[in-house]
Parts: C-alpha cells; sequence; structure tokens
C-alpha cells in the first residue's frame, strides 16, 4: 500500500500492532472506519495475520473493496453508523474523517457512534492526521483547508511566503489534541492516551513550505534538537488517541 510508505502511516501501523499484541486481537471484532483505501487492514493483515472489517461512507470504495480484496466492507456514514449494530465491536480505528465537515460539531456525532457500536469496554483508536499546531496552520495558507475562517483572509500571508491565490476550498476543521481528549471524555470515553507521530514528514513539510528548503541536511540531529527542546508537538504531522469506552 502506496499510503504505508508515508512515516506516519507506517507509525500508525506500528502503534496498532504494539497495541493489539497486549490483548488477545484473533478474538476480537475489529473495524476500521473512513477506511479509503483501508491501510490499516492491508497494514494488520501483513504483520498479524488478522482480517479485520472495514466502512467508508463511499459505494464505490465499498464495492471495490469487496469484489477487488475480499473485505467485509460496509456503506455507512461516520455521523450515525446506521448499518451497524450497537455493541458489535471489540476495537475501533477512525481515521480522521471526524473533522472533515460543514459542521463544527460533526465529531460529536461521530464520537457517539463510536461509543454505540463498541462493546463494554471497547477500545477506540482515533488519529487525527492533521491538528491545531504550527506546522498544521500551513494547510490554511494550501489552499484545500480551511477552520472556521474565511480562507481569502489568508491572502496576505501567501504574498509572503509567495505562495499562488487561494482558488478552491474544502471544509476541514483543525482542532487542539487538548481540545479533543476532553470532549472524548465528556461523551462517555475515559483512560485516553494520547502518541504524536510523524515527526520526520512534519518537520521536511514545515521547511519546504515556510523556508523552500527540498534538500534537507542534518536531518537527524534537527530532530534530537526538536525532541529535547520538547517540541514534537508542534512538528508532527499526526497524534493518535486512544480512549475506553466508559
Amino acid at each position: 500500500n502506496e499510503r504505508l510508505q508515508k512515516e506516519n502511516y507506517k507509525d500508525y501501523g506500528n502503534y496498532l500492532i504494539n497495541d493489539l499484541t497486549k490483548i488477545n486481537f484473533k478474538n476480537k471484532k475489529i473495524i476500521e472506519l473512513a477506511c479509503g483505501t483501508a491501510p490499516m487492514h492491508f497494514f494488520l493483515k501483513e504483520k498479524l495475520g488478522i482480517k479485520i472489517d472495514c466502512s467508508d461512507y463511499s459505494d464505490e470504495i465499498v464495492k471495490r473493496l469487496i469484489e477487488d480484496h475480499n473485505i467485509n466492507a460496509v456503506t455507512s456514514n461516520l455521523a450515525d453508523l446506521k448499518e451497524i449494530q450497537d455493541k458489535t465491536y471489540d476495537y475501533v480505528i477512525v481515521g480522521g474523517g471526524f473533522y472533515e465537515d460543514e459542521d463544527p460539531y460533526f465529531y460529536k456525532n461521530v464520537f457517539k457512534s463510536l461509543k454505540r457500536i463498541l462493546k463494554e469496554d471497547g477500545k477506540a483508536i482515533v488519529i487525527m492526521n492533521r491538528y491545531l499546531n504550527i506546522l498544521n496552520l500551513s494547510m490554511y495558507l494550501k489552499s484545500i483547508y480551511f477552520c472556521k475562517l474565511n480562507p481569502k483572509s489568508w491572502g496576505f500571508l501567501r504574498k509572503i511566503f509567495k505562495k499562488k491565490p487561494l482558488n478552491k476550498v474544502f471544509a476541514l476543521y483543525l482542532y487542539s489534541v487538548k481540545f479533543i481528549n476532553k470532549e472524548l471524555n465528556n461523551l462517555g470515553f475515559c483512560e485516553n492516551e494520547t502518541t504524536y507521530v510523524g515527526l520526520k514528514d512534519g518537520l521536511r513539510e514545515f521547511l519546504n513550505f515556510y523556508l523552500n528548503f527540498n534538500n534537507i541536511k542534518k536531518e537527524d540531529r534537527l530532530i534530537k534538537i526538536i525532541k529535547k527542546l520538547n517540541l514534537k508537538k508542534s512538528f508532527c504531522t499526526s497524534v493518535i488517541i486512544s480512549v475506553k469506552k466508559n
């Protein structure tokens, strides 16, 4: 899977392997929600020899997963997951999706749905591919994402960084990790565990966008400095939040 060549996707997969080996995963029901190309399904199948279920809102994607890869997949909207029965799964993975909607409170419905389909003491792995930090502010300027603000208001910043004018907009909200953890607790989850991933990818992206550095020398030394100064949270591309149903 091409997506797993990126550092952050490898980090996702390795995190899941470490987490799943702590439990008797072969007897657990697991699903990857908002799965897209189902990277975690293929990763876990290759590394652990297990097949997990998948769900996506796209009929076309689900059809391809079923017909081409014999995956147990279902078309379902994250907002309600109505095609999935209550207390079906022991372990749910959601890779984004909950912040990609015009409604800034869409995530509330998603988290309620996660809780509903989880068994008692079930576990949810919530992956934020983008969260509010220094690195991801660049996403505002790239013309693909915005966060509660009119993207045209960033025009002067685009001129400063010599970027092309905005031409299209998609709805994506960048929330802080602290905020999402708090909301998960408010909606009935507990035992939060937060892991930041994608530091190398984030550093490269930051230097390329803001300073036009494409070939970074002494990358490992820079990473050591970032870690020593406790700035990892500011440069990682993504974060994994693990929670249990309360």
